[in-house]
């Protein structure tokens, strides 16, 4: 399989494959690397973009970023979805506030709670 995305949270890996971008997020144990274990998978349409930073896990899709905790990153906590109107297609975080590639619409500011 192609990896389109990846982002890691100790032994857990958060991924987009291409054949799954377009229907979701695997999270894969990888304590054992001979033995990849799929743990979840998260049903999110259009994935192109993965941040992970301290216990949050950003995931942008083709019309917004969605926000999850990973206080168990097994099981993500849906936290909210921003909105944003174009592809999140890459993602990086300064002072709490999330800047978002957007293509044609530039970078978008989003202060977070």
């Amino acid at each position: 399989a192609i990896v389109d995305e990846i982002a890691y949270v100790g032994w857990r890996e958060m991924s987009c494959y291409q054949e799954k971008c377009d229907s979701g997020l695997a999270i894969v144990d990888l304590s054992s690397p001979e033995a990849p274990r799929l743990l979840k998978s998260l049903d999110l349409p259009n994935v192109q973009s993965l941040l992970v930073d301290e216990g949050r896990l950003f995931v942008g899709t083709t019309t917004a970023v969605w926000l999850f905790s990973l206080a168990n990153p097994a099981e993500p906590t849906a936290l909210g979805t921003v909105e944003i109107g174009g592809m999140a297609l890459d993602m990086s975080l300064h002072n709490d506030v999330l800047h978002v590639a957007s293509g044609s619409s530039g970078v978008i500011s989003i202060e977070l709670p």
